[in-house]
């Protein structure tokens, strides 16, 4: 396991999300918003549902 931690919120909530992680006594390194690869963006498009959007 790399240590990484992968949550689904609002990005307008990341500094109550990190206090709430550093109150629990996680250490935090680093928050950023996940970014879709290359291979998934071209999947999307290229597939019957990516089409029809």
């Amino acid at each position: 396991m790399d240590g990484t931690l992968r949550l689904s919120v609002d990005p307008q909530q990341a500094a109550d999300l990190n206090a709430a992680l550093v109150g629990a006594g996680i250490r935090v390194s680093e928050l950023r918003p996940a970014e879709r690869t290359l291979e998934e963006v071209f999947l999307n498009l290229t597939t019957q549902e990516g089409a029809a959007a």
